[in-house]
Order: C-alpha cells, then structure tokens, then sequence
C-alpha cells in the first residue's frame, strides 16, 4: 500500500497517536518530545525519557532522510524507507549547514523527506545500528546510534543527534525476484522492529535554512520544531494552490 500523502503537524488524523521527535538530553540519553503539543513561549518543553518506558511500548517518531536529487524521492527505498539510514530533528540542521557534519555541509543532498515511524522503546537506546546504501543494508532490526555530538571542527554539540537504520523484511518466495514485506503492515514492526506511517515532502533544504535564519538562527530541538511547522505549512499551502479544483 502507498502512503504520499504530505502531512504537517496537527493534520495527522485523531485516531493515530501522538508524534515525537527524539532528542539528546544532557548525558546523551534519547528523549521524547511532542511535535504537536501547545504551550507558552518560554516555558519548559515536556519531555519524557525513552528509558521511562517499557523495553515494548511502540512510540511514533519522526526521521528525516536526505537525497541528492530531487528524482530520488520516486524510488521505493526513499518513499517507504526501505534500507535506508535515516536521522533526528537535530541532524537535519547539522547536516545542512556547513562546519558541523562536513566542512561544505549537505554531503548527502539538500532534498529531505520527513517521515513518521513506529518503534519500540528499547530501539532507541539499543545501539543495533548499521550503514545503509541506497536501499542495501546488512541490519536485522531497526536501530539508532547514541548521541552523535562532535563536529567536523572538533567542537561539541549541547546535545546530540541520532542516526537510525530502517530494514526490510523479505517476503517468503521461491521467485528469482524476491519480493519485501510490506513496511506499513504490523507485521513488519515484529519483523524488523518498525513500521512505516506517513511522509511528508521532497523538501529543499534551502527552504528551510531560510525559514530557521528568520527565525534567529536557533539551535534547541523545540525551535527547530517551529521552523519545520512553518516549511511544511508552506507545502501544504503551496500543494493546495496547485491541486485540481472539483
């Protein structure tokens, strides 16, 4: 089943729960913070620790991939994640900006997807991480890597990003050409410990340089947040203006 269907946060229907993005707090250690939950500017943002939960319970996060060219979004693997390695709210800044993941920066691309996945708890600070290309990849499990808080100049993050790994379970078949489990099935998250939801994008990282420079350059995951909010709300405009009218 195809999921294309751009979202933004506050679109996503009311029966799904709740979407986080995952954090560093101070000693590394992964944290959940809610992409659509209100409250005042200034205020400390709520955040609960992967590690509070139970090893099981299935969270719903989002994991942003970059790609070099714009076609790329239209191959499998990039749609559904297929064997791919994905990363945090913090890597999408880190990666674009040049002096922090590369000295030119967007070594990957300046296109991104932002995706929502489900997972259990324990995924995140199992440390079951491996490398992925273009939708080859040795892992069995879904996994992410600890904090990744050095930068290309030897400075150090506050914080950190996290890097995940998306595998595709492979369908039983006697074919020559073996066919994948479907990513979006419950089955896939027993199988490969996680599940695909939705997508939003291809979107230009320049668009969203452009956006966090307007909105001061900030660096904490929570205004990050803000300036996605306001590039996908972007999209979405941009989508309805340009879509077939009944």
């Amino acid at each position: 089943m195809e999921r294309s269907t751009t979202w933004a946060p506050g679109d996503v229907p009311a029966e799904q729960p709740p979407i986080f993005d995952i954090v560093a707090d101070a000693d590394g250690n992964p944290v959940l913070l809610p992409v659509d939950s209100p409250w005042e500017e200034g205020a400390e943002s709520p955040t609960t620790p992967v590690k509070d939960l139970p090893e099981e319970e299935v969270v719903t996060t989002r994991v942003f991939r970059f790609f070099e060219d714009h076609e790329d979004h239209e191959q499998q693997w990039e749609q559904q994640l297929r064997n791919v390695n994905t990363g945090s709210i913090l890597w999408l800044l880190v990666h674009l900006l040049p002096k922090m993941h590369t000295r030119d920066g967007a070594k990957y691309g300046k296109w991104f997807t932002v995706h929502a996945v489900r997972a259990r708890a324990s995924s995140f600070w199992s440390g079951c991480y491996h490398a992925a290309d273009e939708g080859r990849s040795h892992a069995k499990t879904f996994g992410a890597t600890p904090a990744v808080s050095t930068l290309v100049t030897g400075k150090r993050l506050p914080t950190g990003y996290f890097w995940y790994v998306h595998p595709a379970a492979r369908q039983e078949s006697k074919a020559q050409d073996v066919e994948f489990a479907d990513v979006h099935d419950e089955e896939h998250l027993d199988r490969c410990g996680w599940q695909h939801v939705e997508r939003a994008g291809p979107i230009h990282g320049d668009a969203f340089l452009e956006e966090w420079r307007r909105q001061g350059s900030p660096m904490d995951e929570r205004s990050l947040q803000t300036v996605l909010d306001q590039v996908l709300a972007k999209v979405e405009s941009s989508l309805a203006a340009t879509s077939p009218k009944n």
